[in-house]
């Protein structure tokens, strides 16, 4: 439980600027994320692609807000 959101968000921050991971770091760590999620059930086959047309479509919006 978080006794402090505060300091918590601050801790957040910090570390989100502090860590700097390339494309492939980063590619890196999703996949051995997807992979340790399908191992343990919480995705799968089935529903992979549950919801992508949501994401498709928030992909598009957020890449049309640099526009």
């Amino acid at each position: 439980m978080v006794k402090d959101p505060k300091k918590l968000r601050i801790f957040e921050r910090k570390m989100l600027e502090s860590e700097r991971f390339s494309y492939e770091e980063a590619a890196r760590i999703y996949d051995s994320l997807y992979h340790e999620a399908f191992d343990l059930g919480v995705i799968t086959s089935a529903n992979v692609m549950e919801g992508i047309e949501n994401t498709i479509r928030l992909a598009k919006i957020i890449n049309g807000l640099g526009k």
